[in-house]
């Protein structure tokens, strides 16, 4: 059912989605604050108990914004004022990341369990609740599937951006009927590990060495540098690092990134 409503989502297409998000987001507002209140109204007296490192926690909460980096880049890619409507989606994004963290620290603290149905069934919300797990995917993965479509058009530029986020999804859905989905850990560091590098080269190229790639059809020392940036993330989870793999895969590939246009402008130089 869900995957059917994210498909009417791009059918309707993201122009023509204003008043429809509008309730969904203002609703869902609503019932969060309605969860968040039910959760913290109530107080367990036992005390967090877990195996996770602190490296392994920084590991999964910096993956969630990395993977909203690109996805973001393509939604607001169609905005009329690019700079202030990334502005306003990075700021409304970390607030609404820090409250969603505070609340499923609660939920599992009261509850002891770290399955969403199960919470909010003892938060009491029931329908509501429902809700909430419904329209929060919807709106969610839309983005993701969009996201997707635009990624493709980039590369295949014949595509239909349109039908191949429909063919995401559909792919998306099947998958979670087939796959076991009660580890999401091992996905979070996946998706660590295949965006730590592509961010820190994007970064490095804009910011710092500000070269720009777009007319090339593909840049393959940038490509090779990322494949080096995903196996030593890989690397690295096998080590407890203070700064975690993450942060230090970033500073790495900055750092190879740099130093290997420098190497090239002196070879070209020559």
């Amino acid at each position: 059912m869900i995957g059917a409503l994210i498909i009417c989502w791009l059918l309707v297409g993201v122009r023509h989605l204003y008043y429809l998000n509008l309730a969904t987001i203002s609703t869902l507002l609503i019932l969060s604050g309605l969860l968040c209140a039910a959760i913290f109204t109530h107080h367990s007296a036992d005390s967090p108990t877990g195996t996770l490192s602190w490296a392994q926690g920084m590991e999964l909460v910096i993956a969630m914004p990395l993977s909203w980096l690109p996805l973001i880049s393509d939604y607001t890619s169609v905005a009329q004022r690019p700079v202030p409507t990334s502005e306003v989606s990075a700021v409304v994004y970390g607030l609404t990341s820090c409250w969603m963290a505070f609340i499923g620290l609660g939920a599992a603290l009261l509850t002891h369990d770290i399955n969403i149905a199960t919470i909010i069934l003892r938060a009491g919300l029931g329908i509501a609740g429902l809700f909430i797990i419904i329209f929060s995917t919807i709106t969610t993965t839309f983005m993701d599937a969009y996201s997707a479509g635009v990624s493709s058009k980039t590369i295949f530029s014949k595509w239909s951006g349109t039908m191949a986020a429909i063919g995401a999804t559909i792919l998306g859905t099947i998958s979670a009927l087939i796959f076991p989905m009660d580890n999401f850990s091992n996905f979070l560091y996946l998706i660590g590990s295949v965006f730590a590098p592509m961010i820190a080269i994007q970064i490095t190229d804009y910011f710092i060495l500000k070269v720009d790639y777009r007319q090339q059809n593909c840049q393959w020392i940038n490509l090779i540098l990322w494949l080096i940036g995903f196996i030593i993330y890989r690397i690295l989870l096998n080590y407890s690092f203070p700064l975690g793999s993450t942060v230090t895969t970033i500073i790495f590939i900055i750092a190879m990134t740099w130093g290997t246009c420098r190497v090239m402008k002196l070879v070209k130089a020559k």
